[in-house]
């Protein structure tokens, strides 16, 4: 957030900067993922850095090649972080490109020009290399071998499905436009951003890209300004195509586009209150003499005010979703819901119980969220291709995202759904997670069965008999048996 504002000062002044910096603070998606101990959010966070460091270099009438450099230190810590940083690869020669064309008026000076644009990118690729090579230690002594399993990896998460191995017959499960689904297809990141985004940046976002087109046509914006302008969008929009042709898709993957998101978002505010203010924004764009102080502080305010809708859910911001479009009970018909939301209060409500530390409670979500607040023992409801385990247990904890994907099978989430629960974690008017007794297992409606037996086993398990397929079988054949238990 301070980096956002410090690189925004230079490229548009302190008031943009600020509005711009305060809406990426407040970002409820980009909140709900830099709490978690994970990826995505240190990703996100180089990636714009170094994008917006490339901005301020082609934005400026005089750049300065330490924007370069600054982009590249940042583009090395992301590709450090996930792969996906590749990304800036491309957007970097796009951004040089720009600055080419844009700045290159007579014919005879493009040789010029582009020797200067292919000396920044030669800085801006060794800053990359060096930070890639001085923070991974694997580079100093095995770097073909390091190298070679991160293609491996990447050719890997490209073509298979989340929740597939690889192996034929994988059933890869997600949850889209409410059904189950292989893959999602390429509508799934853009309809997932536009419910996790604040209401401002889904309102204003549209109006920064009115503001540039008219900008442009009416003198408002130099170029370079502009140039900056529409390379925001551009990332924005190839970064969504990029990860929408993989395989693998999870909603996290779309993160690094919300501060860029942000940023635009308040170019597209900024704007408006210039209208309002009754003067238009200024050869640079980012004129603030013109600026009524009264507006600006409103659209502080509004920023902050607005902010109350998820910041009230405190610490789960990810049960927010845009209300401008149906909120999280319309996302819940559409999106996969919870990565573990609400277990911090199911457990709670466990603890509390006689002898906690003795019970075993079934959950999906046993190893990676739930065992570390609950005081008893917690185990999968199903394991590998057996889904009784859960009936051994306690309590079973069943959660939203399993319930929408009919996990482990459609019979044990209909049950489930027909009884009581005996508690309920609901967060944002949705029911995350909720805890059910496990019903006794006798049952006084015993089936016919064509060889009945009576085999009391130390009081505990009765053996009822048991039915064959077939009177008779082939020598080396097989017969199917049906044994019954009570």
């Amino acid at each position: 957030v301070v980096g956002s504002y410090l690189l925004l000062r230079r490229l548009a002044g302190k008031k943009l900067a600020f509005l711009a910096a305060l809406l990426i603070a407040l970002d409820p998606y980009f909140l709900t993922h830099s709490r978690r101990v994970h990826l995505d959010a240190i990703l996100a966070s180089m990636m714009y850095l170094s994008a917006l460091s490339l901005l301020v270099y082609v934005g400026q009438a005089l750049p300065s090649r330490r924007y370069v450099l600054l982009s590249g230190i940042f583009a090395g810590l992301a590709c450090l972080t996930k792969v996906t940083a590749v990304y800036l690869i491309p957007f970097t020669l796009l951004a040089l490109a720009g600055r080419l064309v844009t700045t290159t008026k007579e014919r005879r000076l493009v040789p010029a020009a582009l020797w200067r644009e292919g000396k920044s990118f030669l800085v801006w690729a060794v800053a990359g290399c060096a930070v890639l090579f001085l923070l991974w230690p694997a580079m100093w002594v095995r770097p073909a071998f390091a190298l070679g399993e991160l293609v491996r990896g990447v050719r890997w998460g490209v073509a298979v499905p989340h929740g597939a191995s690889g192996s034929v017959g994988d059933v890869p499960v997600q949850f889209f436009l409410g059904k189950v689904v292989s893959d999602p297809g390429p509508g799934f990141y853009p309809l997932s951003s536009l419910y996790r985004v604040s209401p401002i940046v889904f309102l204003f976002f549209p109006v920064s890209i009115v503001f540039a087109l008219v900008g442009q046509v009416r003198g408002w914006l130099a170029r370079s300004k502009a140039l900056a302008l529409w390379l925001g969008v551009a990332y924005i929009l190839f970064y969504v195509v990029m990860i929408s042709l993989g395989a693998k898709k999870l909603e996290s993957y779309v993160l690094p586009i919300f501060p860029m998101l942000d940023t635009l978002a308040a170019v597209g505010l900024f704007a408006l209150l210039h209208w309002l203010s009754g003067r238009n924004p200024g050869r640079d764009g980012v004129s603030h003499r013109a600026l009524s102080p009264l507006l600006y502080a409103a659209a502080i305010v509004g920023i902050v005010l607005t902010s109350v809708v998820w910041l009230r859910l405190f610490p789960h911001y990810s049960a927010y979703f845009n209300p401008l479009l149906g909120g999280a009970r319309t996302a819940s018909r559409l999106l996969a819901f919870g990565g573990g939301e609400g277990l911090d209060a199911v457990a709670g409500y466990l603890n509390q119980k006689e002898d906690a530390e003795n019970l075993v409670v079934s959950t999906p979500y046993d190893r990676a969220v739930f065992r570390y607040y609950f005081e008893g023992t917690a185990q999968p409801p199903s394991r590998k291709h057996w889904t009784g385990s859960w009936l051994l247990s306690d309590y079973v904890v069943w959660y939203l995202s399993y319930a929408q994907r009919d996990l482990p099978t459609p019979e044990i989430v209909d049950l489930l759904e027909s009884l009581e629960p005996e508690y309920v974690a609901r967060i944002n008017g949705i029911d995350y997670a909720r805890v059910y007794e496990v019903p006794p297992l006798v049952s006084e409606n015993v089936p016919p069965i064509s060889n009945p037996a009576s085999v009391n086993l130390a009081d505990q398990i009765t053996f009822l008999g048991y039915d064959l397929e077939e009177s008779r079988v082939e020598s080396g054949g097989e017969i199917g048996i049906t044994l019954y238990w009570q």
